[in-house]
């Protein structure tokens, strides 16, 4: 039995586009309003009712964004733990190999 699977996120060229239309929207929004009812009204009435809204969707977005791609985040994160594991193993093996055992500190005097 097979299955359809349903992409849920557009290439990046698509996504890309699409930020591009919400940047000149944003723009424009400006340009357009400043010019009409003058920068005190934007900035006084406008921005401030805007700002909440605005604040809600970037949350939505930053959760929806972890919660498709959990499985991705965490697999990066392990192996960026992984890959400094391996460097902190290396910098140990490089120090005691390389050292002059007349500079080590261990084993203790006592215990050679």
């Amino acid at each position: 039995m097979t299955t359809n699977s349903v992409t849920l996120f557009a290439p990046p060229m698509v996504e890309a586009q699409s930020n591009v239309f919400v940047l000149a929207g944003g723009i424009v929004t400006r340009f357009t309003l400043i010019g009409s009812r003058g920068k005190e009204w934007y900035e006084t009435r406008f921005m401030p009712r805007l700002g909440p809204p605005a604040m809600i969707g970037l949350l939505f977005t930053i959760v929806v964004m972890f919660s498709m791609q959990g499985d991705k985040i965490l697999a990066v994160t392990q192996s960026f733990t992984a890959a400094s594991n391996n460097f902190e193993l290396a910098i140990a093996v490089a120090v005691g190999t390389f050292t002059s055992p007349r500079k080590r500190r261990w084993p203790p005097s006592s215990a050679r």
